[in-house]
């Protein structure tokens, strides 16, 4: 039986027959494609160039199985195909494995915008069963001259592990190596690449992605209908919000409240914010509409965090900081924290050098020991992503929670950071100086009692302030402060220049018969008080304590017959005795006491002056010197530890032995646990430093001017720069903290005491930084805002 011959296919019938079969490929690729029937956005060919690169074989067998696999592998193309499940969320842009068979202009676009993304060169890549893997030198190409040039457009697929070609990957529809399914025959890849780029297919590929870049940049790849209404809308919600902003950064400078009783937009009580927006109305036609309430918490927070960001970024420049923190109550009893940080920030364009104190917001904290303010403030901290280990500085009022040397905050700080120094408050130390001073005597209490009974009559009535009125044209009564005695000189100082007048209006109100019976004995018995030259002196005492605490150590002691002397010209204008009267006091009945042939029982004093001077001025300036001495302590160690960096211009005449000796007490403590190798300056530069800039500075400059002079010269003496640095860091007093409780009481009133948190740390942070938020850029933080607005209109 003779064999039946194969027919065999001419090179013309298989060329038609693969064109044939490659078109059915193309149209169920198209007709499972969801977006086949809208409106395509992108104007590409769709003609498929077909290249034969299968080889004629000798023997029929061999055409007829290659004809087979042929077939195998277009039934599977197109099994491929139609069960392809289009999500384009699903896709992870970054790994051009996970990106879908059949591209959407959507994905296209997106991808062309955010382009290639370059493989990694220190990632670890994985091996094959050859023991090979991805190698990175395939990511450029040396040129016959020497040079090399980048293969942008490769791609790895670290899911797949293979590379693609980028281009190729989005616009082509051939089945090569580098296109569809990615290479990753590591042993022949640079032979593949370099092939690939030389191909006709990826020149085509690498034009239409170039074409595509091109028209995106000048936004020419979209219907410009839809183009025109994208602008529009974001433009408009760009201007509204700039509108929006700047309403409330002005309603935040001045501390006003933004709302009212109603929220809506045209109705009386509608608050300052809607108010200015129906304003704006008036002249604009942009603001005819409310975006609604939460909008102003939004930008509101959207301000106050920019204002931070802006802080933050100068702190980190400047490497070293100090924090400056103080506590009170709010209007609703809730004890709000204030952080403030302080830090010298240098310009490195104008090379100018500022000390800068920034505020960073209020923490509400119930528990005011020294372990929770601790954790307040490191979390603060932490949040703001502020390191802790370059804290140089400290700066609390004289609380005993705050300053304790075994739990205050202070403590449980340095514990951490022992470079983290505390330095008391100046101001604080020498208010609580005078504080111990005027409750250590009974004679003291006794006549600022009597002081402020003599303002509380006066100022209770009217009529009793108008008869002291009279009498006075000049200084008036005022009240005695709780909380900051230096400031009582104000209501000590008009009894001292007016005590006679203060007495003739009492006396005036006790003769006046038109007043009741218990008025007119009230003003005769503080009459008589004041007619009594003790309190005459202790007016002439306290009235120079506090007006010239800061010398009452060194003036005070020598001043006693001097007080006397001004007290006997009151006593004169008074028409009183300038003598001391007996005090009836209540005391123990007297009991016969057994003595020791060797004691003796104390002998009192007889003369009233000598007990006058003894136990009420003596006793005063006892109290008060010891604590200027315990208080002021701390603040001593502090000058001494850095005195010889605040003239450094005298260094020239101490022995460089004296200055090496300050340098390395210096290093050791600005090292980390006293460990030198971690200090912040170097001992042995910083006195070679010091030796040759004392030369060349001005008599009696200060650090900041000697500061300014390094950064002037290119900071030529780093380490001196360095010590500078953290001395112009530490604080001096935590009067910024006060300063921010002062806008505290202003928006946070009894009318808006309902505030939540987070609203009064940011209206307090816009009103407190004004000249940082005068100098934000408000186009820079409406893009996003204004695009996000933008997406929600209905283009259709």
């Amino acid at each position: 039986m003779s064999e039946q011959k194969r027919i065999r296919l001419s090179g013309a019938a298989y060329r038609k027959q693969k064109l044939k079969r490659d078109e059915e490929i193309k149209k169920n690729s198209v007709l499972n494609n969801p977006e086949t029937h809208s409106k395509i956005i992108l104007e590409e060919s769709n003609t498929l160039e077909v290249t034969d690169n299968l080889k004629e074989v000798g023997n029929s067998e061999q055409t007829s199985d290659s004809i087979d696999i042929f077939n195998n592998e277009i039934n599977t193309t197109l099994e491929e195909n139609t069960n392809i499940k289009y999500n384009e969320n699903e896709n992870n842009i970054s790994d051009p494995g996970t990106w879908s068979a059949i591209f959407s202009d959507s994905l296209r676009l997106q991808l062309v915008k955010i382009g290639p993304t370059k493989p990694n060169k220190d990632f670890k890549y994985p091996r094959d069963a050859l023991n090979r893997r991805f190698p990175i030198s395939i990511l450029s190409k040396a040129l016959k001259n020497g040079e090399v040039i980048e293969r942008t457009w490769l791609i790895y697929s670290v899911k797949n592990d293979v590379v693609y070609c980028f281009c190729c990957k989005i616009f082509s529809s051939e089945n090569y190596a580098l296109t569809k399914f990615g290479c990753n025959d590591w042993k022949n890849v640079h032979n593949i690449v370099k092939e690939h780029e030389t191909s006709k297919i990826h020149f085509i590929s690498l034009k239409k992605w170039m074409e595509l870049s091109a028209r995106l940049n000048s936004n020419q790849t979209i219907d410009a209908a839809h183009q025109r209404v994208l602008n529009n809308g974001t433009r408009h919600w760009q201007n509204v919000l700039e509108r929006l902003m700047a309403i409330i950064e002005f309603l935040g400078k001045q501390c006003l409240p933004l709302r009212g009783t109603n929220d809506v937009l045209y109705e009386n009580n509608n608050g300052n914010f809607l108010g200015l927006v129906q304003l704006l109305a008036k002249f604009d036609s942009i603001h005819n509409h409310y975006l609604g309430k939460g909008i102003q918490n939004e930008i509101i927070h959207l301000l106050s965090r920019a204002i931070k960001n802006k802080i933050l970024e100068k702190l980190k420049n400047a490497k070293y900081y100090s924090i400056i923190v103080d506590c009170t109550p709010d209007k609703i009893r809730l004890e709000q924290m204030s952080i403030t940080i302080r830090f010298v920030d240098i310009n490195r364009d104008t090379k100018k050098v500022d000390i800068c104190e920034h505020f960073l917001g209020f923490i509400p904290v119930d528990i005011t020991t020294g372990q929770e303010l601790t954790n307040a403030i490191l979390s603060e901290l932490k949040v703001n992503k502020i390191p802790i280990q370059d804290m140089r500085g400290q700066g609390y009022d004289n609380g005993s929670n705050m300053k304790g040397r075994n739990s205050g905050v202070q403590k449980k700080i340095l514990d951490i950071n022992s470079r983290a120094f505390f330095v008391p408050c100046h101001a604080h130390t020498l208010n609580l100086v005078v504080n111990d001073t005027a409750k250590s005597s009974t004679g003291a209490s006794k006549f600022f009692i009597q002081t402020q009974a003599i303002f509380v009559f006066l100022s209770g009535s009217t009529r009793r302030w108008a008869v002291l009125k009279k009498h006075i044209t000049q200084l008036t009564l005022k009240p005695l402060s709780e909380i900051r005695w230096e400031s009582r000189i104000d209501a000590i100082r008009p009894f001292r220049y007016q005590t006679g007048e203060i007495f003739d209006s009492l006396y005036e109100i006790s003769q006046d018969t038109s007043f009741d019976q218990i008025t007119r004995l009230e003003a005769e018995s503080l009459a008589k008080k004041i007619k009594n030259f003790n309190f005459v002196c202790c007016v002439v005492i306290w009235h120079s304590i506090l007006n010239q605490i800061n010398l009452a150590s060194k003036v005070l002691q020598k001043s006693f017959d001097k007080f006397l002397k001004d007290a006997e010209t009151i006593a004169l204008e008074l028409d009183i005795e300038a003598s001391f009267t007996q005090q009836i006091s209540i005391r123990p009945r007297k009991k016969k006491t057994v003595f020791f042939s060797y004691e003796q029982p104390d002998e009192p004093i007889i003369n009233l002056k000598t007990k006058f001077k003894v136990e009420l001025y003596f006793y005063i300036l006892d109290v008060a010197l010891n604590s200027l001495e315990e208080r002021f302590e701390q603040l001593h160690n502090h000058c001494d530890n850095f005195k010889f960096l605040y003239d450094i211009s005298s260094l020239k005449s101490i022995t460089k032995d004296n200055i090496v000796k300050n340098c390395m007490d210096l290093q050791l403590l600005l090292s980390e646990n006293e460990n030198v190798s971690n200090s912040d300056i170097d001992a042995i530069e910083m006195t070679d430093e010091l030796v040759a800039i004392s030369e060349l500075l001005k008599p009696n400059s200060t650090p900041l001017e000697v500061l300014q002079f390094i950064v002037n010269n290119n900071n030529f003496v780093p380490n001196i720069a360095v010590a500078l640095r953290i001395i112009l860091t530490m604080p001096v007093s935590v009067a910024s903290g006060e300063r921010s409780f002062s806008k505290l009481k202003i928006i946070k009133n009894y009318l808006r005491s309902s505030m939540n948190q987070e609203r009064l740390s940011d209206l307090a942070t816009i009103s407190i930084e004004k000249e940082v938020m005068g100098n934000l850029e408000f186009k820079s933080l409406l893009i996003d805002f204004a695009q996000e607005k933008a997406r929600k209109i209905n283009f259709i």
